[in-house]
C-alpha cells in the first residue's frame, strides 16, 4: 500500500489531511486530489531514481504552518531530513508524532536501508524514553 492510498483513505473517512512532500518537476503545485491537501516543499532529485526527491530540512516552516493550522497527529513517512524536521517541528510545538516506512514498489530495498531505518527508529523512541523521564 502506498502512502498516497492511506492518505486518500484517511481523507475519505472525513480526516483532514495534509501531505507535505519534496517539489517534483512532473507533479503540479495544485491540489490534485479531491481526499487530501499537499504542500510542496524544496527537495534535490536522487542520483538513480528520477521520481524520487530527498526532501530537505523546513523545520521553520512547518513550525509557521502548524502554528497557523495545528494538526492533531504529525504522521512521518521517511525519516530523511525533511521527515527529521518534521519530527524537530512537531516536538517542538508539544505535537504527537508517529512514523513508518514506505518502499516505492519499483525496486527491492538493500540491507543498509533497513539498518537505517532501524537506527533511525530506535534514536527516536529512545529519544521519546528520555524526554518523558
Amino acid at each position: 500500500m502506498t502512502f498516497g492510498v492511506i492518505a486518500r483513505e484517511f481523507g475519505r473517512r472525513k480526516h483532514e489531511v495534509t501531505v507535505y512532500r519534496p517539489w517534483r518537476p512532473d507533479l503540479s503545485g495544485a491540489d490534485d486530489h479531491p481526499e487530501y491537501r499537499e504542500v510542496a516543499l524544496p527537495g534535490l532529485p536522487l542520483p538513480g531514481y528520477p521520481l524520487m526527491r530527498l526532501g530537505l530540512p523546513a523545520r521553520h516552516r512547518l513550525v509557521k504552518l502548524w502554528r497557523a493550522a495545528r494538526p492533531d497527529l504529525v504522521h512521518v513517512a521517511t525519516e530523511g531530513p525533511l521527515g527529521a524536521s518534521a519530527v524537530s517541528a512537531a516536538r517542538s510545538l508539544r505535537l504527537p508524532v508517529n512514523s513508518s516506512f514506505h518502499l516505492s514498489g519499483q525496486e527491492p530495498a538493500a540491507p543498509k536501508t533497513f539498518l537505517c531505518c532501524f537506527l533511525l527508529s530506535s534514536s527516536y523512541e529512545m529519544g521519546i524514553d528520555k524526554h518523558e523521564k
